[in-house]
């Protein structure tokens, strides 16, 4: 009789571990449509030095009524970054990236290389106006495309970077 119980509850443990995993699996990798876009944060280092990070964010602004996109480069200092109203089309542009690269595909990627002292570190947060959320980070481990995806990111708001300090160069 002892026996039977064991097995019965080795069983149970067995079934609700499976049925955990398999929630916690469909919801992680659960497709997020990609609304209007109420915040966008994507920042990464690039190496140990001072001001290594990057840092792109596009979020809208209750006080002003507007969108605002701020732009850190690498090797710039936090107080050289860009900080102005978004152009019209750059939310568009982003949702064309998050769609083209499923990037909804990385929420839940939570990454971390613990025997790595000095790495490089990543994060991803999109929340949307219907409240989903895209939220992921990283330490020396990358979801798919995160090369490519960081790339197209640069070549998005370094254009709007560099046309503000060349706009600002100008006066």
């Amino acid at each position: 009789m002892k026996k039977e119980y064991i097995i019965i509850g080795i069983i149970v443990i067995v079934v609700i571990g499976l049925l955990i995993f398999l929630h916690g699996f469909r919801r992680k990798n659960k497709s997020i449509e990609i609304k209007d876009i109420i915040s966008f944060h994507f920042s990464y280092s690039k190496g140990y030095m001072a001001n290594a990070n990057i840092i792109y964010e596009f979020y809208y602004d209750k006080d002003e009524s507007k969108y605002m996109v701020s732009v850190k480069p690498h090797l710039i200092a936090d107080e050289e970054k860009v900080v102005k109203e978004a152009p019209n089309e750059l939310q568009d542009k982003i949702k064309n990236l998050i769609t083209k690269y499923n990037l909804d595909k990385w929420n839940g990627f939570k990454k971390y290389d613990k025997n790595v002292l000095d790495g490089d570190n990543f994060s991803f947060h999109v929340r949307m106006s219907d409240d989903n959320l895209i939220d992921a980070d990283g330490y020396m481990m990358w979801p798919d495309n995160y090369r490519i995806v960081c790339d197209e990111f640069d070549k998005l708001f370094m254009k709007i970077y560099n046309d503000e300090k060349e706009f600002k160069d100008k006066k």
